[in-house]
């Protein structure tokens, strides 16, 4: 049987999970017909050595409508199963996280955690592992060779497929109510608009997601391993282990170095704290250690300075945030600085 583009129809079908990435979907689909996916995928027209999974996962519009259409899926709802356009520096991970609870309740592999920022399974209050316990290698970076259970390790290692139960991956879990779980509730709020079911993404939903790049930029410049000391002793090594890569290789972007979910869950808070407050005082608190490390405005000589406002950091901000935290800092500004950004009344 043959769709309209000529394409062959498949008989058997396999409903798509709400959130689940395209990449694990043709998984399922590859075990109905106990296919490995690296041979599923040239029944859609797709070379499976030309790309890998973060490659699937950005297929343009014309391969998703043929799929859908050779798998009887609504038109439009692969959509959902890719990276949606999200602010440029949202990369994705290499391979994914992964929650080790999640996969011993069911087979579809959320495209979320494929996400920078997303660190925290909030269901089983977890940090999201990284790597697999088996070979010690990011999980999913290619399309499978072997049919596999749903939730093995298919990375190749010295010539043969690993075959490790991710769900044995031990992982840190978080006391109920941990901070950090509530910053990953609220990025998952923000998340849930870009990758769900409507495919129509809030643009203040989008402002808070580039927002919260931008001020955890600021933090990881400014933050010292003292400041992670609370998090416990992983989180601190974490960061330092952060400064090192980040002055060894001084040409790659700052934030493809954190990529710890320890130290993203605690960069995260301080983040979402700032982007949450509601009043100046409170802006201007978690404001002051970023723009100077003392928080202090005077000088040596007790005489009042203005706090440093760049127009670099400025620029990195949505409009609307830009006005709230300038006027914030209206009381730490010098008379020239506050006409310079229109603080004063």
């Amino acid at each position: 049987m043959t769709g309209p583009g000529g394409a062959r129809t498949l008989p058997l079908r396999v409903p798509i999970a709400a959130g689940e990435a395209l990449d694990s979907w043709l998984e399922r689909l590859g075990r109905r017909y106990d296919m490995p996916v690296r041979q599923l995928l040239p029944v859609f027209g797709i070379r499976a050595r030309a790309l890998g999974s973060v490659g699937l996962l950005r297929s343009p519009a014309n391969v998703l409508r043929r799929i859908e259409d050779q798998s009887g899926l609504p038109p439009g709802r692969l959509d959902q199963a890719v990276f949606p356009d999200l602010p440029r520096r949202w990369l994705p991970v290499t391979g994914s996280r992964f929650c080790p609870a999640c996969l011993t309740e069911s087979e579809p592999w959320p495209l979320a955690w494929r996400m920078h920022w997303t660190f925290t399974c909030v269901s089983h209050r977890s940090i999201l592992a990284t790597c697999c316990p088996g070979c010690g290698q990011p999980v999913r970076r290619q399309p499978g060779a072997l049919v596999l259970p749903p939730g093995f390790c298919t990375n190749r290692v010295d010539g043969h497929v690993c075959r490790t139960d991710l769900s044995t991956a031990s992982c840190w879990i978080l006391p109920d109510g941990d901070l950090r779980l509530h910053a990953q509730q609220w990025i998952n709020q923000r998340l849930g608009t870009c990758v769900g079911t409507t495919g129509r993404p809030s643009p203040g939903d989008m402002r808070d997601l580039g927002d919260l790049d931008a001020v955890a930029g600021w933090i990881r410049f400014r933050a010292r391993p003292a400041d992670f000391t609370g998090y416990g002793g992983p989180t601190a090594a974490a960061f330092v282990d952060y400064l090192t890569r980040r002055h060894r290789f001084p040409d790659k972007p700052a934030g493809e170095h954190l990529t710890d979910p320890l130290l993203l869950a605690a960069v995260a808070v301080r983040t979402v704290d700032l982007l949450t407050a509601v009043t100046p005082p409170e802006i201007l608190a978690g404001l002051r250690p970023l723009l100077r490390p003392d928080g202090s405005d005077r000088d040596a000589r007790g005489r009042r300075q203005s706090m440093p406002t760049g127009v670099f950091w400025i620029r990195t901000l949505s409009p609307a945030r830009q006005a709230t935290f300038l006027g914030s800092l209206d009381p730490l500004l010098t008379p020239l600085d506050r006409l310079r950004y229109r603080t004063c009344t």
